[in-house]
């Protein structure tokens, strides 16, 4: 990871020489732009979940409508100032029960911050927003986060050493008819795509995103993970089978 050192000179009075010192200063917008915080501030969006069912046969595509709302201003178990956020879903046929589904912590510091979720730590955002600039956001995350899918793939299998780096910083970006003129994309240093889907069947294939788009003044608007794989015929599994997930969010509305 780069990071950029601020140096104070101490040295003589300008009155006593002709010679002057220039540090160099990095522009940056703060974190709290792209992740504002406050109680009461809430976003709707449209969740699409892909799994692999019946021993990694059957695609599935589960369709929900969740709501996070920043519900309450605390301390964490560290003792820092941070934000509750309560996640609410909804059938995207009935809009009009919502059921409470989870609770997770957003933590502002003063050059990153952090949200835990499900007693998973991740570094949303670090300074400086600046394209190309990159951080380790898993370096708390164990490698094998999901043991349960049987990763082949090392990047699925080592989650842990992943880095982000920012991308068009400040781009323009419409979703779900929603101009966003200002925005920040976050990207796995991590992403690939072999193979996959897999059309012949007679090798392993995997798909590996991890992207997240910020707003200004707004949050996050958008986030495409997929961790997806293919293992060709054996004598268990005589057409191969699929494991992973993948996850796809977009805003519908906030405030």
């Amino acid at each position: 990871m780069r990071i950029c050192k601020f140096f104070i000179s101490v040295g003589l009075l300008m009155i006593f020489t002709s010679c002057s010192k220039q540090t160099d200063t990095i522009d940056s917008a703060a974190i709290s732009d792209y992740y504002p915080l406050q109680v009461g501030k809430y976003a709707i969006y449209q969740l699409d979940s892909t799994v692999y069912v019946r021993f990694g046969q059957v695609k599935e595509i589960h369709s929900h409508v969740i709501k996070d709302i920043v519900d309450a201003q605390l301390t964490d178990n560290s003792g820092r100032p941070s934000f509750r956020v309560a996640r609410f879903y909804r059938s995207t046929v009935d809009t009009s029960i919502w059921i409470e589904h989870a609770t997770y912590m957003v933590t502002p510091l003063d050059k990153s911050l952090e949200v835990i979720e499900d007693n998973l730590r991740f570094i949303k955002l670090q300074l400086p927003i600046k394209d190309l600039f990159s951080w380790n956001g898993n370096r708390y995350l164990p490698d094998d986060l999901f043991p349960e899918y049987g990763f082949n793939s090392t990047a699925h299998s080592h989650l842990g050493s992943w880095e982000y780096n920012y991308e068009n910083v400040n781009s323009s970006v419409t979703i779900n008819g929603h101009v966003f003129d200002s925005t920040i994309t976050i990207t796995s240093s991590i992403t690939d795509s072999t193979g996959f889907p897999p059309v012949a069947k007679n090798g392993p294939a995997f798909k590996t995103v991890w992207e997240e788009k910020y707003a200004k003044g707004i949050g996050l608007i958008s986030k495409y993970i997929s961790l997806e794989e293919f293992q060709p015929s054996s004598v268990t599994y005589p057409n191969g089978y699929y494991s992973g997930f993948a996850l796809k969010q977009k805003m519908i509305a906030h405030n």
